[in-house]
């Protein structure tokens, strides 16, 4: 594990653990992590996240031009873009698995046109105009075709392995 570090034994007989990143870094490391791996809640505050964080950004560069810095202008706008695009790109995915949530933060977005790209248009509209209950059968229907799928393959290799045809 990244960050983490196996120390000696103390005088209670305990591992003791020493993080080096701290524990924001570690907890965003396991909001993004558990995004990744389809859960729905951690795709909406890590959404959330970045669509705030283009308003915490755009203050930093107010107060610091006021103050008479030199700023990027321009990549500043590119990186607000993209943090609204992976916000909404988020949003997507937790409505597609029936979060509610998600999907008036997706109405929100598409009024404001915060996030709103050519390539995510159609997939925010058919999660603002599908209905939860067509959303959540989508989703088993999904859950249900790779648990078929998969334990189609791991019984062909078993009979492959049978027949001496495999590795």
């Amino acid at each position: 594990m990244a960050g983490v570090v196996h120390s000696k034994r103390s005088t209670s007989g305990r591992k003791q653990w020493t993080l080096h990143d701290g524990p924001r870094l570690s907890l965003k490391r396991l909001r993004d992590q558990l995004a990744s791996d389809g859960c729905p809640e951690s795709q909406v505050v890590l959404a959330k996240q970045l669509l705030e964080e283009q308003c915490r950004k755009f203050a930093n560069c107010i107060r610091c031009f006021k103050r008479g810095f030199d700023i990027e202008i321009a990549e500043y706008e590119g990186d607000k873009k993209e943090n609204a695009r992976l916000g909404v790109y988020w949003l997507i995915k937790a409505s597609e698995q029936g979060n509610i949530e998600a999907t008036g933060l997706l109405k929100a977005c598409l009024e404001s046109g915060k996030g709103i790209t050519e390539q995510n248009y159609m997939d925010v509209k058919s999660c603002i105009t599908m209905t939860q209950d067509e959303k959540i059968a989508r989703k088993a229907a999904r859950e249900m075709f790779a648990r078929y799928f998969f334990c189609n393959i791991y019984l062909l290799s078993i009979r492959l392995v049978k027949s001496g045809a495999g590795p």
